[in-house]
């Protein structure tokens, strides 16, 4: 949530996604409340594509773009951590 403020801090457009959906809507009033930027969110199990699909889906129709793109996120079923670049392609093979 710490990189969310500071994008919203800086008065960005913010899209976040998580398993939860009760997390993710403390988030958006917490992140709207303090910084007064517009934030949509999508429930999202990285574990499967076609949830990771939706998602991207869904800020695009939102937003109509992506700028940025941060995952914190870690599938426990693989060995693709946290802290690795993969480029686009990677993503949807």
């Amino acid at each position: 949530m710490a990189s969310a403020k500071a994008f919203a801090q800086s008065g960005a457009s913010l899209f976040i996604s998580a398993r939860s959906t009760d997390v993710l809507a403390r988030v958006k009033k917490e992140i709207e409340e303090e910084f007064k930027v517009p934030v949509a969110y999508h429930t999202v199990d990285i574990s499967k594509e076609e949830s990771v699909r939706e998602a991207v889906e869904a800020c695009v129709k939102e937003y109509g773009k992506i700028d940025i793109v941060i995952s914190n996120g870690k599938d426990s079923n693989s060995i693709i951590g946290a802290n690795t670049y993969l480029c686009t392609f990677s993503w949807w093979r």
